[in-house]
């Protein structure tokens, strides 16, 4: 997963968009765990720096509250405020329409157009300390 924020859970959970479309998220809902991975690096990642990552599963928070769902907009635009085109209900998401017609996909327009909180929980974490200069 590209982009999370990680202050929005206080158990380190991590909070994701999850857009149905991605090939991340389609392989996601594929896997019987709901298995994924993410690494978190300096920025821009280079071998020789230090970097974690983090193995875990994802769930997809289909049916969350109104109230939880703008605590995490707000938490997570905070992080990502480029990303607030983007986050469930967003009215003119460019996911919504534009996807569907670039992929050629067969995807109804309504699974186009969803995005989706869900939460990243970790159950391991990896340390790279770097490859060296």
């Amino acid at each position: 997963m590209e982009y999370y924020a990680g202050r929005c859970y206080q158990n380190g959970s991590l909070a994701l968009v999850f857009l149905p479309i991605s090939q991340n998220s389609r392989n996601i809902l594929k896997s019987p765990t709901h298995a994924a991975s993410v690494t978190v690096s300096s920025t821009p990642a280079a071998a020789a720096n230090a970097r974690v990552a983090l193995l875990g599963s994802v769930e997809v928070l289909y049916d969350i509250d109104s109230e939880s769902a703008a605590k995490l907009e707000t938490c997570y635009t905070a992080s990502h405020p480029d990303a607030a085109a983007w986050v469930p209900g967003a009215p003119d998401a460019p996911h919504k329409v534009r996807n569907l017609l670039e992929t050629g996909e067969l995807f109804t327009e309504q699974y186009a157009s969803q995005a989706y909180w869900a939460r990243f929980d970790p159950h391991t974490v990896y340390y790279v300390g770097g490859f060296g200069e």
